[in-house]
This record gives structure tokens, C-alpha cells and sequence, in this order.
């Protein structure tokens, strides 16, 4: 990079998905980027990740490589009520033409993997991210732009970036008094199978089905349903990801968000549930995971001073993993950042910095608070998940959408930039003029 150009140090607090795509973005503009995470490893949770079109269209504007996730083009969905009704069959093959790509899933930890090459490989051009492991952020001051980690350190910066979670210090900085994410009610316990354990127990394996991937749903109602699709796991082979939702019957006010659960606890859980899907839950291994499922509000305030907040850390969906309910979590997290990296090109001075998130602020918002509202709506109504299941006109405002061509709204021409950092002329001001 030229050395006209004095690139941003930016703070990125978290190492998640959505915390590394923002890391990329900016530095791919040339800043210099520290990435704070609270874990010792950084190693992503999870196992799979559904990648809707819109998704798919942000990590290509952020240069990867679609192959190293080992992804899996979903084909056909299928839901079934429990009660007797036919099941609903979907053709999916119609997201290509209608969306500009198909929907697939991956592994979370190849996901993860591919988004660390893009941010620190030194091979690739401008300077590799810094990342401080084992380094739990507690607050920041927006104003002066520190973050101070929770042993006392303090860091300042010219922008912070918050991408740390729907348990978010960072948005409690900006938003002093907001309530945490409240209890639903509801759980979710998420496990694996080796596709071997299901080829090896008859009447299990049309989960697996070769040429007919997609996502297989069981609802006994909107509170109560078993969610299972395939993904190719490097390490472990092709496996069934499942995920079990149901009402909690723990204190979610003093009980973990996350912790270990028997598989006899899974199964009594779901006892009423068809023959054909004990049996596959009865091939969970015997300790599986239960997770809280919690609602964010509306956030009030995503950008102030020299710090914003991204992904769940602004705009937390509904964590159930059902891609009747929209699927958009991490698609919301990767256009945060592919749009917020366009905003802040090379030449972009400090001062500049509050007025670029504000404005940033202005263009996500109308987007993500809508498609956050929605899901939560429709994990709790099964009519209006069968209307966006079966409806296109439904689908295109959230998965039509293309943060590429909004990019190209607001990215300053390349010569515009050259004069700019020849002139000293302000690339915000020229940025408000292209609106």
C-alpha cells in the first residue's frame, strides 16, 4: 500500500464469524486491525452453518474461497407435522435463478478457518490482522475509543468494532442501562451422527440421502421441533447435523446458557414424537449440548464515537436453526461487515470515523431490524413460516438482496481516492455526495 495512505488501527472485539469478516473488510482497505477474544483458542462452537444467497454474495465480496468450507447445495426440504398432515416438499434448485446463488451449508470450523486465512495469511496483500487470545474485553469508552480488558489493560484505537456475541460488552457501552437478551423459554439441544451410525440402523438412512440434500424438519408445533441436515465434515466424514428444539422446563434465569445434557434427557424431551425420529435421536451420543435460546431487543444505539456494534452483538435472530425462520444470523453479521469495509477506504481519517459509523448505522438498520422482527415472529407462528416457506415474493426482499451492488453505491471511484489522499480532500464528504 502507499505510503500516502495512514491506515485506521482498529480494534475488533471478538473472534467469531462475524468478527473476523469485519477484520477482513477492513483489512483488505489497508488498516491495521487487532482482534481481542475472550477464548484461548479461537476455535469456533458449532458444527454446521446454513449460507442463504445474500450470505453467500457477502463472503464472495470478501475473496473466499467457497471449496475450503466443503459446502453442500441444499436441494430439497422437507417438513412433516407430527399429527398426520402430508409432508410439504420444496424444490430449492429455484434459489440459483431467482437469488443469483443457491443456498448450501458447511462446516462452522472450515467457515471459520477460511474467513482466519483471509485475515491473517501474510502470503495475501496488505498487512495480516493481529489477534489476543484469551483476552475477554469488559468495556470500552466510545468517545476516546479504548477498550479495557477485564485484568485491568487498556487499549486506544481510532475505531472499535463490537462483534462479540448477543452477550455484548461492547453494546452495553453504547447502550448504558439496556437489558440483557431475556429468557423465551425455549432450549435447543444440538448434537452430531457419523453417517456410518445411520447407515447402520435400517429406516435411518433417507436422512442421507445422496442427490437430494436439504434441510429435514419434524414439528409437533412452533415450540417443539427436530431440524436435521448433512455437511461434510473433514476430519469426522459426512455427518447429520441436528438441532431439537423445545420449551425449557429449567429456570433460564439461573441456569446456564449453554451447558451438557444426557441424550436420555434429550429423549425425554421429545417422547411423543414419531417412531422414525426417536430413532434417529436415540443415535445422539450420549452427552449432547443445550443451548438457551434467548430474543435481543431492538437495539437502540448500533454506532457512537469511535465504536459500533455488528452482527448478534446488534441485531441477535432468533437462535433457532430452521431456515423457515430466514437463516440470517450470520448472512446479517457478513453484509455488517462488507458494507462498514466500504465505508472506511484507504485515506480515511480518524476524525472522519464518527460520521462514517453513524452513516453506516443509517443504511443497516432499515435492513437488518426488519429481518430480526421477522424471524422472531415467525419461529413462534407456524402459519406465517409456511407463508414464507412457500412464498418467493416473501423470500426476495431478504435473500434477493446484494451488498455487492449496495458497495457499489457508496465506494468512492479509485481516482477520487489518489486525489484525495494527494489533495487531503475528505473521503466522507465525497462519499455523501455520491447519495
Amino acid at each position: 500500500m502507499s505510503s500516502k495512505y495512514t491506515p485506521l488501527h482498529v480494534a475488533v472485539v471478538g473472534g467469531g464469524l462475524g468478527g473476523l469478516a469485519v477484520a477482513v473488510a477492513l483489512r483488505q482497505q489497508g488498516h491495521r486491525v487487532e482482534i481481542f477474544e475472550a477464548s484461548a483458542t479461537n476455535t469456533e462452537l458449532g458444527l454446521g452453518i446454513t449460507v442463504p444467497p445474500n450470505g453467500s454474495k457477502a463472503l464472495d465480496a470478501l475473496g473466499y474461497n467457497i471449496e475450503n468450507t466443503y459446502p453442500t447445495h441444499w436441494r430439497r426440504a422437507m417438513v412433516v407435522h407430527q399429527g398426520g398432515h402430508p409432508p410439504m416438499q420444496r424444490d430449492m434448485e429455484y434459489f440459483t435463478s431467482t437469488f443469483g446463488r443457491y443456498w448450501y451449508v458447511c462446516g462452522r470450523r472450515a467457515l471459520h478457518d477460511e474467513l482466519k486465512r483471509l485475515a491473517f495469511d501474510e502470503q495475501l496483500e496488505n498487512t495480516p490482522c493481529t489477534i489476543h487470545l484469551a483476552s475477554p474485553v469488559a468495556s470500552c469508552d466510545p468517545e476516546r475509543g479504548t477498550v479495557v480488558l477485564k485484568d485491568g489493560r487498556e487499549f486506544q484505537f481510532d475505531l472499535v468494532v463490537g462483534a462479540d456475541g448477543i452477550r455484548s460488552r461492547i453494546r452495553q457501552s453504547l447502550n448504558p442501562g439496556a437489558r440483557d437478551p431475556p429468557p423465551t423459554g425455549m432450549c435447543n439441544f444440538r448434537f452430531s451422527i457419523e453417517k456410518h451410525l445411520l447407515e447402520s440402523v435400517p429406516g435411518c438412512e433417507w436422512v442421507m440421502h445422496e442427490g437430494d440434500t436439504g434441510p429435514r424438519i419434524w414439528m409437533s408445533d412452533a415450540r417443539h421441533h427436530v431440524f436435521a441436515y448433512a455437511i461434510k465434515c473433514p476430519e469426522r466424514g459426512d455427518v447429520l447435523n441436528v438441532a431439537a428444539i423445545c420449551d425449557d422446563r429449567r429456570d433460564q434465569s439461573i441456569s446456564k446458557w449453554r451447558t451438557d445434557a444426557s441424550r436420555d434427557e434429550l429423549l425425554s424431551y421429545f417422547s411423543d414424537f414419531d417412531e422414525k425420529w426417536q430413532q434417529l435421536l436415540r443415535l445422539a451420543p450420549p452427552v449432547v449440548n443445550l443451548w438457551q435460546l434467548r430474543v435481543l431487543d431492538q437495539v437502540q444505539t448500533w454506532a457512537k464515537g469511535k465504536a459500533c456494534i455488528l452482527g448478534d452483538a446488534a441485531h441477535a435472530m432468533f437462535q433457532a436453526i430452521c431456515w423457515t425462520v430466514l437463516g440470517q444470523g450470520a448472512a446479517q453479521a457478513f453484509e455488517d461487515a462488507v458494507l462498514l469495509g466500504t465505508l472506511l477506504p484507504p485515506g480515511t481519517s480518524k476524525s472522519e470515523v464518527p460520521a462514517i459509523l453513524k452513516r453506516w448505522e443509517s443504511i443497516r438498520k432499515p435492513r437488518v431490524q426488519p429481518i430480526q422482527l421477522l424471524s422472531a415472529e415467525e419461529m413462534l407462528s407456524p402459519v406465517k413460516q409456511a407463508k414464507y416457506y412457500r412464498s418467493v415474493e416473501r423470500q426476495l426482499p431478504v435473500m434477493g438482496y446484494d451488498v455487492v451492488h449496495e458497495m457499489a453505491r457508496y465506494k468512492a471511484p479509485p481516482v477520487l481516492r489518489n486525489r484525495e489522499a494527494e489533495e487531503g480532500t475528505n473521503s466522507f464528504e465525497m462519499l455523501e455526495a455520491k447519495l
